[in-house]
Parts: structure tokens; C-alpha cells; sequence
């Protein structure tokens, strides 16, 4: 048979399912630890190619449990790991699962229907369920430099929507778009966000149990940023209005144990508008649970505050902040516990100012990246952070 160590990747159109897995002509049988459970489990072998390779999967690291369902058709063996080992890397664990997805009879991967399909279920502390098919003897294989697996287009986008507050499902099992639920109709815009900033094969988001839905192409847009906007001390401008403004994450940095978060406001009005001051911050949990951490004006490793100044910002001229704060330990303590990190914050324009919240999977991965981008930040509740005045785009940490 054809070995390729390799998963659904690049240019490969993976989709998604219904949000309760259909369609399959009996209830599936299971394996795990060599106990086979279900209608057909006269006729599974527990020692057949399926067996072996979730016998396998829970051998690596990272894996949390590793079982077989066998629908009518190829056999599945579905791996389940954190969802913060991220898409590249259950990638590259699949990987090595499918290099050893060779059958001993010599016949061919695409033709021979005991050679299982692979599949992944992330888990969050937030309990979302997500399904997504990771590899099938029948698609084409995409590597990257060195022969690296590559994560497909729908496991990236199943890994990062998982770690995304509000989503409580997804599916994607390669016959069409990325299917996602969210908890309330709340969650809709924000999830939709993250799945059009990050070019996600996700058509639209929907509330769970078939309720109300929003097509991605329908959420809200985002103000255009004209990085060529000149720059003027207007006297005339006036305050910008809650109305004028897009607020954002831009970015994120990280040096010698520091870490910083940028935040953008986008004047979307057609005037200039002036800001003055800074703007105020907080953060939150997977699960919207809002953390206890105190939040200072000044200078920090990781950026210089301009202090408190008028800033006229004009038309689709976008004035920034840098959120900073020390590294902190996201390890289970002693007694297995694992601090909540941030998983969403809280922005507004100034004290008083509409709060607009954002996940921190809404910030766009850099053109070209294979790695994972974050989906979290290590700001824990009792931290501390520091954040500068609203200064130009132009200024030395835009």
C-alpha cells in the first residue's frame, strides 16, 4: 500500500458535518484497552490495523485516550488530545500514526477498506465537543519543510475555534464547510469574527440545538486601516465617539519572560476624531468568567508610555496601546489544578467608554505562518498588568 506520513493539508477541502455525528447505517462499535463494545462487535477483531493504531495513538504523548468506531465503511480510529497541543501539532502526532497505517497484505491504502480514516477530538475546559477528520486513506497528502505533516485547513480552524469562548461544538468531516455552535446568540458576531479573520472554511456560525444563525459573510466588518492616513494636531477635531471607533487585538509579543498585547482603535468615521488618555482593559476566561487582574498606566519592558496626550486620529487611521505584563506559570500546582487563562478581553476606548469584547483567537495569524498562533494569554487571575496611553499607528510599537 501507499504509506504516507501526512494528514488532510494545504489545499485539500476539508468539511464538516452535522453537529450530531449522521447518516452511518448502524451504531458504531467501539474498542479501547481490547474491549469491543456495539452491535458489530462479533466481527471486529480487536488485533485488526484499527486496533493497533489507537493502541498506538495512546503510547504518544499528548494523547489522552484513543478508541475505534466502525459505521458502515472505513473503520475510524479517533484520537482525543488537549486542544492546546494546537493543529500543527496533533498534525504531526497523526503523522506518525499514518506512516504506520501499512497493511501487512500489500494492497493499496485507497482501495482497502480495513485501512481506517483518523480522526481528532480536541477537548477544552470548556467542554466543547469537536470532531474533525484529520486523515483518510483516500485524500491527497500534504507536507511541509522536511516532510512534516501539515495541519489541514479545517483542523486549524477546529483547534483555534475550540479554544474560542462561546463555541460549544464543532464538526468537519470533509463533504463540506466547517460546521460551529455556539452557546448564545451573543457568542454569534464574536465567533464569526474569529472565523473571517483567520480565513476560516467556515460558512456560518449557529446557536446550539438549531437556533439562531449567522452567516460568516453577514457578521458586522471591520474598519479599513489606511496605514498611509496623515497625522495632524487638528485643534478642530473633535472627541471620537464610541460610534467612530473599531476596536480590536492587533498583536501579540513576547521577550525574556514578558509578554505584551496590542490593541487598536480605527477611526471608521469619514472626520478626524481626537483620543486622550488610555484605554481600559480586562480579561476573561474560556467560559466569559471575568479574572481579578489590576491593570496600571506606564512603562513597561515591553513598550514605552507617551503618557496621557491629545491624539487626532484621521479616517481609517488607527492609534494603538500596548497591553504588558510578566510571564506566569500556566502548570497544574500540586493538587492538579490549572489556573484559567485569557481566553477573551474586554477593550474599551476609555473610563466609561461600551465595552467591546474580543477573543483572543480574533487576532489574524501572520501571512504564511505553518506554526499555530496563540490562543490564549498567560494572564492569570492575581496578575498585574500595564497598559500605555493611545498613541499614533506610526509610533514605534505599531
Amino acid at each position: 500500500m501507499r504509506r504516507s506520513p501526512t494528514v488532510l493539508a494545504g489545499g485539500t477541502v476539508v468539511a464538516v458535518a452535522a453537529l450530531v455525528l449522521a447518516g452511518c447505517a448502524a451504531e458504531p462499535a467501539t474498542t479501547h484497552g481490547g474491549t469491543v463494545s456495539g452491535p458489530s462487535a462479533a466481527q471486529a477483531a480487536p488485533t485488526d490495523l484499527a486496533d493497533r493504531l489507537a493502541a498506538r495513538a495512546r503510547t504518544l504523548s499528548g494523547v489522552t485516550d484513543a478508541t475505534v468506531e466502525r459505521p458502515s465503511g472505513r473503520p475510524r480510529v479517533v484520537v482525543v488530545n488537549d486542544a492546546t497541543r494546537g493543529a500543527q501539532g496533533t498534525a504531526e502526532l497523526v503523522g506518525t500514526l499514518v506512516a504506520e497505517a501499512a497493511d501487512p497484505s500489500g494492497t493499496s491504502a485507497t482501495t482497502d477498506p480495513e485501512v481506517p480514516e483518523i480522526w481528532v477530538a480536541p477537548t477544552t475546559p470548556a467542554g466543547a465537543d469537536v470532531r474533525v477528520l484529520a486523515w483518510t486513506p483516500t485524500g491527497d497528502a500534504t507536507t511541509g519543510p522536511a516532510g512534516v505533516p501539515l495541519a489541514s485547513e479545517a483542523m486549524r480552524a477546529a483547534y483555534r475555534l475550540a479554544l474560542t469562548p462561546g463555541v460549544v461544538g464543532v464538526r468537519a468531516d470533509g463533504t463540506g464547510p466547517v460546521e460551529v455552535a455556539v452557546a448564545r446568540a451573543s457568542d454569534l458576531v464574536p465567533v464569526a469574527d474569529v472565523a473571517r479573520a483567520n480565513g476560516m472554511p467556515v460558512e456560518r456560525v449557529t446557536v446550539r440545538g438549531g437556533g439562531k444563525s449567522l452567516p460568516v459573510a453577514d457578521a458586522p466588518g471591520h474598519a479599513t486601516v489606511d496605514a498611509g492616513a496623515r497625522w495632524a494636531d487638528d485643534p478642530d477635531a473633535s472627541a471620537c465617539r464610541p460610534a467612530d471607533l473599531d476596536l480590536t487585538l492587533v498583536g501579540q509579543d513576547a521577550g525574556l519572560g514578558h509578554r505584551a498585547l496590542v490593541v487598536g482603535a480605527t477611526n471608521a468615521s469619514d472626520a478626524p476624531c481626537a483620543l486622550d488618555g488610555y484605554p481600559e482593559i480586562g480579561f476573561a476566561t474560556l467560559t466569559h468568567a471575568k479574572l481579578d487582574v489590576q491593570v496600571s498606566h506606564g512603562n513597561s519592558y515591553m513598550a514605552q508610555d507617551p503618557g496621557a496626550h491629545r491624539v487626532v486620529v484621521p479616517p481609517r487611521g488607527r492609534a494603538l496601546a500596548v497591553v504588558s505584563w510578566d510571564a506566569s506559570s500556566t502548570a497544574p500546582d500540586s493538587t492538579g489544578h490549572v489556573p484559567a487563562t485569557t481566553a477573551e478581553v474586554r477593550l474599551a476606548v476609555g473610563p466609561g467608554a461600551p465595552t467591546t469584547t474580543r477573543p483572543v483567537t480574533s487576532i489574524a495569524p501572520e501571512p504564511g505562518a505553518v506554526s499555530d498562533p496563540p490562543t490564549d494569554l498567560d494572564l492569570l487571575a492575581g496578575g498585574h498588568g500595564t497598559v500605555t496611553a493611545w498613541a499614533p499607528g506610526t509610533s514605534h510599537f505599531g
